[in-house]
């Protein structure tokens, strides 16, 4: 009970407490719960995947832990495990969030088109705060949606600022508004000469 309290106060103990829980009884779902929501809050994504699939054995139907593997195999690379995992959670509730995901996993198997519409009628505050915005004004901005793609940059920048928005915010502007390209430019000084040298993705990458 007590790894299960601390999972759902994301307290970074709350695996080890789960372990403790696992090694008197490893049927306990609720402890390989908690154990996926405490490594994917410590950034540990291929083993928060591992508990998590453990915990789905458990509960199958569990929006919770589908969305939470669906994020951990999304920043592990496996976008089509995070797809089939959005999928079937927007199946049983179809949240926000977990259409937030599956437009994320859709762009990152290369269906663009779809990652777009998937995105497109979500809150942007919600993108912004799961960094997914960045992605969608990329999508937009691939598809000559200018100002739209502008408006996501500068709300993600609004939430968590970096140079590789500002570079990318410099592009949303028509060949005619070049000065106004290059004010973006040179308002982040040495920050935006950094940003040019990140591999592609940059700072700000999702996934």
């Amino acid at each position: 009970i007590k790894a299960n309290i601390l999972a759902n106060r994301q307290d970074k103990g709350a695996s080890a407490e789960a372990d403790k829980a696992l090694a008197i009884d490893p049927k306990m779902g609720f402890a390989w719960a908690a154990k996926g929501a405490s490594l994917l809050q410590s950034g540990q994504h291929k083993e928060a995947a591992a508990a998590l699939d453990k915990a789905i054995e458990f509960d199958p139907k569990n929006t919770r832990l589908l969305i939470q593997r669906a994020s951990a195999r999304l920043t592990g690379g496996d976008f089509a495990g995070a797809l089939q995992d959005a999928d079937a959670a927007i199946a049983i509730n179809p949240l926000p969030v977990a259409k937030a995901l599956r437009g994320t996993a859709l762009a990152g198997v290369g269906r663009d088109t779809d990652a777009l519409a998937e995105l497109e009628p979500i809150d942007p505050s919600l993108l912004a705060q799961l960094t997914i915005l960045e992605l969608r004004a990329r999508l937009r901005l691939a598809k000559g949606q200018r100002e739209a793609a502008r408006s996501d940059l500068d709300l993600q920048i609004a939430q968590k600022p970096n140079a590789m928005l500002w570079v990318l915010r410099s592009g949303t502007w028509a060949p005619t508004e070049g000065d106004r390209a290059d004010a973006d430019l040179e308002d982040q000084g040495g920050r935006v000469h950094a940003a040019r040298h990140l591999p592609d993705g940059g700072e700000g990458a999702v996934g």
